[in-house]
Parts: C-alpha cells; structure tokens; sequence
C-alpha cells in the first residue's frame, strides 16, 4: 500500500501458501503505519520466506514476514488501524536464515534491523486462535490464544430416558499465569445473554489451559442451537477477563455417548 491513508477492508484469504524473500504477507506485504487493513481475516494459511543468508544478510532491516501485513514501513503519521481474525497460521523459514516472522506482521523497517512497529497503531481488534506455528515475534499478538471445539451425542440418564449433552472444549495460550477459569452458557449468541456461568480455580486445569462444560438432559428430539463462551483471568491483570470467541453447537441425535455420566455444567 502506498503513503497516504488508504484502507484495504473486508479481505479474507483460506487454504493457501505464500512464500517470498521478504515483505511476505497474507494480506499485505508492505504497508505504510498510516495505512489501515480492517477486518482482514485468515485461516488454514501459510506464509514463510525462502531467501538464502546470503540475501537475508544483505536485506536485514526489511527481512520481516507477517499473517497479516508482511511489514510496516514508517511514515510521518503513524495512526493506521489493523484488525482482523487469524486462524491456523504456519510461519516457515526454507533456509533458517534471520528473519521476523509474526502471526500478524513481521515488524517495522529499522535503521539496521526489523524493529517493533509503532504503538499508535490502532490494533484492539485482533484475534488469533487454532493451531499456530513458526512465528519468532509477537508483534500486536494477543495476550491469549484460544482453540475451541464442541461435540454432542445421545445417553439414557438414571430414569432410563434417552436425553442429549452437548460438550463445549476451550483451551487458552496465555502469556501469564492463569489464576481463574469459566464458562458462560448462552441463550444466543450475544455474549451478555447468560443463561448460566460456572468458574473453577483446580489447579490442573488452571496449569494446563484446558477445559470443557456440558449441558446435559436435553429432551429427546430437542433440535436448534446452543451457545457458550469461556474466559480467563491473568495474575498480571485479574480485573480484565479474557474472553472467548463464542462458539455454537447443535444436539446430534446419531452419536451414541455410552455410559456417559455428566460432566462439567
């Protein structure tokens, strides 16, 4: 993108790999800290570089690749906005060489090597989650990333009626010590429709980041959507609760969950 206050929105790329020397990005390669990229959204991608050390060490202060935006060049006004969703990044470096490789950009042009961007970037909306590798930078990174699933099934309960359970599966990569847990069950995928919250503080769960709840005894036949959300707290900042995406199931009537006892609700 060139000088100047362009905005490139509403860009989504799926299921490919992009691979270069440098200023490699899934959406951008190279942008101006004036620019914006606004609800960019990723998934299933691939962005890596394949430039020898040679090359590398003749190109170190732009040797920057990105989920996003590859890297940032400064510019007199540095008040852009970057936002989006990424999801299942793969970061590759094909010869090892030096390189600042991030799930949402590579960095900044330095003066003798790639450097963090700007602060007055606006990035509060920015999402990573799923599976996510290479990246050497955490460059507008969240301070947590999320993996969800749900599953759902069939059981006969203690009065011998076949009723459902639907399980919602959370897990967080947090870049602090995870003091609290919970889930919030929904009556729509509004975050603030709560129909039911539950915490823990277990100390397994709290170390390894992964959870799950159930709604259990849904009346045989029950059709339509079910919601949830999860969040954590941060030692280093209790008061402000990390929250998930929220994520949607429906009851599936053909998976047969034997001797299934309850769980989490």
């Amino acid at each position: 993108m060139g000088e100047g206050k362009f905005t490139l929105s509403n860009c989504s790329v799926s299921g490919v790999t992009i691979v270069g020397t440098r200023k490699v990005g899934g959406i951008i390669g190279s942008a101006f800290q004036d620019n914006s990229v606004v609800n960019a959204e990723l998934d299933n991608v691939t962005v890596g570089t394949n430039a020898t050390s040679d090359y590398a060490a003749d190109n170190v202060k732009t040797m920057g690749i990105g989920g996003i935006v590859g890297l940032y060049t400064a510019h007199s006004n540095n008040d852009g906005t970057l936002s989006g969703t990424v999801k299942n990044i793969t970061m590759t470096n094909e010869n090892s060489v030096s390189v600042s490789s991030g799930y949402i950009t590579g960095g900044l042009r330095g003066t003798s090597s790639v450097q963090a961007p700007a602060e007055t970037l606006n990035t509060a909306n920015i999402s990573v989650s799923g599976t996510t590798t290479g990246a050497t930078n955490t460059y507008y990174v969240p301070s947590v990333i999320w993996n969800t699933a749900t599953d759902a099934g069939y059981y006969v309960n203690e009065e011998s009626e076949t009723v459902g359970m639907m399980r919602f599966l959370f897990s967080a990569e947090a870049s602090g010590t995870i003091t609290n847990i919970g889930i919030r069950f929904l009556n729509s995928n509004d975050i603030t429709d709560t129909a039911k919250e539950v915490t823990s503080t277990n100390s397994e769960v709290l170390e390894s980041g992964a959870f799950y709840g159930d709604i259990t005894e849904i009346p045989e036949g029950t059709a339509g959507d079910y919601y949830a959300a999860a969040f954590i707290e941060l030692d280093n900042d209790s008061e402000n609760p990390v929250w998930s995406d929220v994520i949607k199931c429906s009851p599936n009537w053909d998976n047969n969950y034997t001797g299934y006892t309850g769980g989490a609700e």
